[in-house]
């Protein structure tokens, strides 16, 4: 329950304490938030120190117990998601990009990273995801980068494999190489 919903809830009760106790127990409140803001906080600092560090896994640790508190910070799931990802754990860091993406759908570093994700198994997917990116977010360069790159391997794969470049591209007035049989085919 949210440190929100708590207060929120004690509001509709007041008329059933008396206001000594009313106000003792919002000040209780006001202080358990902040200690729990504090531990959060030194709790996102060492995970993304471990992250810093190369300790994916510490760090991931860090971000899922922070998560058990607050389930709520978008950064905190893509910086899970980021050491997922580090350790090729594409299904989890994949779930964590779609978790943040709930909480909010503007945070364009979810839809390059989904797209990072996907764009060996499923392109079109990848495309998707990286031209979601840049509606959100149309200055962001790396993203118009991973997009053409994927958008050119999306080209490729629908080459057959036995069709050369040169063929793809005659000179003019050229045919194409072995469009024709040559004399002794014939």
């Amino acid at each position: 329950m949210k440190h929100e919903d708590i207060v929120a809830y004690i509001e509709t009760k007041k008329e059933y304490l008396d206001k000594t106790d009313f106000e003792m127990l919002s000040k209780i409140l006001e202080r358990m938030h902040v200690n729990e803001k504090k531990k959060l906080e030194e709790i996102k600092e060492k995970g993304d120190l471990e992250f810093r560090k190369g300790n994916y896994k510490e760090a991931c640790e860090l971000y899922t117990s922070y998560l058990a508190i607050n389930k709520e910070n978008h950064i905190i799931w893509s910086n899970r998601s980021a050491a997922y990802h580090k350790m090729a754990m594409t299904e989890e860091s994949i779930e964590d990009c779609k978790e943040g993406l709930r909480l909010k759908p503007t945070f364009a570093k979810f839809y390059l990273r989904l797209g990072v994700l996907s764009r060996d198994t499923d392109i079109a997917s990848a495309i998707s995801y990286f031209e979601r990116g840049l509606e959100v977010d149309p200055q962001h360069e790396v993203m118009r980068e991973v997009l053409e790159e994927a958008k050119q391997k999306e080209k490729e794969a629908t080459i057959p494999a036995n069709v050369s470049e040169e063929n793809l591209h005659p000179q003019a007035g050229e045919l194409p190489n072995n469009s024709l049989k040559s004399k002794e085919e014939l």
